[in-house]
């Protein structure tokens, strides 16, 4: 069984790149931006934290691996514990953009 081992980096929505598709990861046990190690078979992907937890584990989680490009394989429970948004500024749209009021004349510099 042949097993083709790369290193990959987290993104913030716990999602890690491998061969033009998205894998998820429990955002519990890792951060953005950590290295990982994807170990790809020809039917499965196994994606596995660069250092050991406190059982000396390094297996993150295993998937299936897509078939083609642009898949996202995504498990909904690895997003526990990602920031749900409810404490982001948003606007609803009700109201124009106001135009910027300059209250002081622009002034030339000098020529040198």
């Amino acid at each position: 069984m042949v097993t083709q081992r790369h290193l990959r980096y987290v993104g913030k929505d716990c999602l890690v790149a491998f061969d033009a598709n998205l894998y998820s990861v429990p955002a519990r046990r890792v951060r953005p931006r950590q290295l990982v190690e994807v170990r790809a078979r020809k039917s499965q992907i196994t994606l596995h934290s660069t250092i050991p937890d406190a059982n000396a584990e390094t297996l993150l989680v295993i998937h299936r691996r897509a078939v083609g490009r642009g898949a996202c394989v995504v498990n909904e429970k690895h997003w526990d514990g990602l920031p749900d948004g409810r404490n982001r500024r948003t606007t609803t749209g009700d109201v124009a953009p106001q135009p910027v009021i300059r209250t002081h004349s622009a002034r030339r510099r000098p020529a040198r």
